[in-house]
């Protein structure tokens, strides 16, 4: 146990030394692209400037070269590590067997050592979690009955009922965490598991206070609330199986589908958080279907807030093919003023698909006279924000030599920057 202890220490970091590498390949690339632009500003014939430009390359080239060494070598150690470590987790002893209990959905039965919602997106969440938990899990009678019937549905052509396959309690815990790596918007709205009928309780308008005397009568400040009636619906559905999978191990078929389970219901959380369109469809009611609303819906609650036209308000359309850069940013910053209120206190955030994340990205990018592509911000700019993640001192020594910034902005972001990394007192 203890020298499982250890190498998981050791593992860790390795993958900090790892990580730490992997951050510096935006420097080199950097570097490489200021090589070429340098390569094709050498004047033919100029002896000086090309050996200049050359051994700038060859200490380039040098430096990458041991970069991706160390990377290989980390990479190989951690592999290597890793091997060693499933091999002793593998022949540690079984934990004691649990007390037997009722499994009541909702509980939480499975205890870790991690958060299921930080894990990479590469790893699995069953994956994650230690052998001996992970056979202790597939041991428990009612997950291998699952599994034993999953398996015995091979190649069986017909539907499959809810009561067939009900799924282990302990497998739905792990889908309730494993959601949030896949949904993108659960963390952005208050989420409250239902079962049946519920009313939620809704602040109203926040009153402002009123200044007066010191000594003088405080004024009353009323505050309304509204009440919204939930009903408890189920996203669910099935999925094929490959065969090669249902004869694969117990870990690795119970691995999958939390995995596939939990992808598929995020999806279809983040699409009901945006587009529900309501009770009647037996779904939640989406932000976007909300304020595309015309009129009062003839369900809306009696105790809700007052119900408010919003769908000339807040959806607008702005920009178009021939606006670009600074005008259309200008546009859009103008158009999120509509997300004024005084009932939500949270944090805002965008929304949005790949398409239209990558068409944003484009309006900020500009080109150079001589047609290189250049950022809307300035070295100063880039230096604070990508310093010490990407930028080390090197390269801010670099930049300081070249000109492109002044002693003084680079003393300045230095003590930024360890201001911010201090602790607070």
């Amino acid at each position: 146990m203890l020298k499982i202890l250890m190498l998981k220490r050791q593992l860790d970091a390795k993958r900090s030394e790892l990580k730490a590498l992997e951050e510096k390949d935006a420097e080199f690339q950097t570097r490489e692209a200021e090589l070429k632009t340098a390569i094709g500003e050498v004047e033919p014939g100029n002896a000086e400037q090309e050996d200049a430009v050359t051994a700038e390359v060859d200490a380039f080239e040098a430096d990458k070269d041991a970069h991706e060494t160390a990377k290989q070598t980390l990479s190989a150690d951690i592999e290597n590590l890793e091997t060693e470590l499933a091999d002793l987790e593998r022949k540690a002893p079984a934990p004691k067997t649990p007390e037997k209990r009722e499994k009541v959905r909702g509980d939480v039965h499975m205890e870790t050592q991690f958060n299921i919602r930080s894990l990479p997106m590469g790893r699995r969440a069953f994956d994650a979690l230690p052998m001996e938990l992970r056979e202790a899990i597939v041991a428990r009678p009612e997950v291998k009955e699952f599994l034993n019937r999953f398996r015995s549905m091979k190649g069986q052509n017909r539907a499959v009922t809810g009561a067939e396959l009900t799924i282990p309690v302990v497998f739905l815990d792990l889908i309730s965490e494993n959601m949030y790596r896949y949904s993108k918007l659960l963390n952005r709205v208050r989420v409250r598991n239902v079962r049946g009928e519920a009313r939620q309780t809704i602040a109203g308008i926040v009153p402002e206070a009123v200044w007066t005397e010191m000594c003088g009568a405080i004024n009353e400040l009323t505050f309304v609330f509204g009440q919204v009636t939930l009903d408890g619906y189920k996203v669910a559905g099935f999925i094929p199986v490959c065969n090669s999978l249902l004869e694969d191990s117990d870990i690795e078929l119970a691995s999958s589908i939390v995995e596939m389970l939990s992808e598929s219901v995020g999806l279809a959380e983040d699409k009901a958080i945006l587009y529900g369109k309501g009770a009647a469809s037996k779904m939640p009611l989406g932000i976007v279907t909300r304020l595309a609303q015309t009129s009062q819906p003839s369900d809306y609650p009696a105790n809700a807030p007052a119900w408010v036209d919003l769908h000339t308000t807040n959806i607008l359309k702005i920009g178009g093919s021939g606006v670009t850069g600074a005008e259309f940013w200008a546009q859009l910053m103008a158009a999120t003023g509509a997300t004024h209120t005084k009932y939500s206190r949270g944090n805002l955030f965008w929304a949005m698909n790949s398409k239209t994340y990558t068409t944003l990205k484009s309006k900020v990018i500009t080109f150079t006279a001589t047609g290189d592509i250049a950022s809307n911000m300035t070295v100063y700019e880039m230096a604070r924000q990508y310093y010490p993640r990407l930028w080390d001192d090197s390269r801010l020594d670099q930049l300081v030599d070249a000109g492109r910034l002044s002693p003084e902005e680079a003393a300045q972001i230095r003590s930024d920057s360890q201001s911010q990394a201090s602790p607070a007192k």
